[in-house]
């Protein structure tokens, strides 16, 4: 009894130490899931702390590039005042007739028609000072000033038949290719101090050069009336000499004299339609990089704050997550502690009980020996008459 008492205890221990060893593969196994999950969480945790890190940089270098553009706004908005201000004061002071308003809408249609139509001769070029306008436009003369270049006389004829053919009315032509010019007289730019040539107070492209020749050629342009007298009139050297004056004054090479500051006033002002134009383009300009300014502010800004929400839920997110496995992560230290403590007691246990157990065999063993020998000497004589070698193997043929 005592060894089957023993025999059982043993049995019950090395089933329980069995089940807790069996109990801590697991929770080692679910330990090393839970730490692997917890790398991964905590790397997506640390990459998205960087990225918040660097977004937050970003967003202070918008902030200051946003200064930057308030500044510039700042800026483009004085010159698109001062632009429009400037605008309406021109716009205020030109009285265009409907002459002119026809010639313009003309010019429109003939330069959409014909790529070969650059504008009118005042459209080309631009006088260097305001104060050269009003001869510049006598110098023309009131042919010359409506007159339209073109690049070649081709693109003339053709503006000629359209205009025929809509019954629009007439206009003259600068062909670029073929007009006839002369060369600029030099001596003429070595008069006196306040003579000029006319070709000289204006501006234009090169390409235009042949025009301006035409249109102007060796007119001399001088401060005063008397002064162009005197260089028509008593400079007979220079031979004949068409001369303006600041007032609007011209002498003709034949001598005759007209003209005045009242015939080419009004005309004169159609130069500020260049000058509306540029200003014009300006604004459009100033009020276009306003808008991009202000779009591009919006989404940086915008697509920042959003991105850095994001990341930051994002954050919060996973730090949750990472918690709630760190918190799985000591539960299973704890139970692998408590079961490493009820290892701790139970093993030596077992062994303690292995070794009673070994014991107790071990006497049963050599008591079943001792009985064998007695039974051996009780039944030697029966065993021998039968023919078995002991009592054990006759009892065994029996059963």
């Amino acid at each position: 009894q005592s060894h089957d008492r023993n025999e059982a205890s043993h049995e019950s221990l090395l089933s329980l130490v069995t089940s807790l060893e069996q109990r801590r593969v697991q929770v080692l196994e679910s330990r090393t899931k839970i730490e692997e999950t917890m790398k991964t969480v905590e790397d997506s945790l640390n990459g998205s702390k960087q990225q918040l890190e660097n977004l937050q940089d970003e967003r202070k270098e918008v902030t200051l590039e946003v200064n930057r553009s308030e500044n510039r706004k700042e800026e483009l908005q004085r010159e698109l005042d001062q632009a429009q201000r400037r605008l309406q004061d021109l716009r205020t002071d030109q009285r265009m007739s409907e002459k002119d308003r026809k010639m313009e809408e003309t010019l429109e249609t003939l330069k959409r028609l014909f790529p070969g139509v650059h504008g009118r001769l005042t459209d080309v070029m631009s006088p260097v000072h305001k104060k050269y306008r009003i001869p510049v436009m006598a110098a023309l003369g009131s042919h010359n000033m409506d007159a339209i270049v073109t690049e070649t006389e081709k693109t003339s004829l053709e503006c000629i038949r359209y205009l025929k053919e809509q019954h629009i009315g007439r206009a003259s032509f600068v062909p670029l290719d073929t007009i006839q010019t002369k060369p600029i007289n030099e001596n003429f730019r070595n008069l006196e101090k306040d003579v000029k040539l006319v070709i000289d107070v204006v501006e234009y492209e090169e390409r235009y050069h042949r025009a301006m020749l035409y249109a102007f050629g060796n007119t001399v342009l001088t401060e005063s009336l008397s002064k162009a007298r005197h260089l028509c009139y008593s400079r007979k050297d220079l031979g004949k000499v068409k001369a303006v004056t600041l007032e609007g004054a011209v002498i003709s090479k034949n001598g005759n004299m007209s003209g005045g500051v009242q015939d080419f006033l009004k005309r004169a002002a159609r130069f500020d339609e260049k000058e509306i134009q540029r200003l014009q383009k300006k604004a459009d300009k100033c009020l276009k990089s306003l808008r991009e300014i202000e779009h591009s502010e919006e989404r940086s800004n915008s697509g920042i704050v959003n991105d850095i929400t994001n990341l930051e839920k994002s954050i919060q997110y996973n730090q949750i997550e990472f918690d709630t496995f760190k918190e799985k992560l000591d539960t299973n230290s704890v139970k692998l502690s408590e079961i490493d403590k009820e290892l701790a007691k139970k093993v030596p246990e077992l062994k303690n009980a292995k070794s009673s157990l070994g014991k107790i065999a071990s006497k049963v063993n050599a008591a079943d020996k001792a009985i064998a020998t007695i039974e051996d000497g009780i039944y030697h004589d029966f065993c021998r008459s039968i023919g078995c070698a002991n009592i054990r193997d006759y009892e065994e043929k029996l059963t």
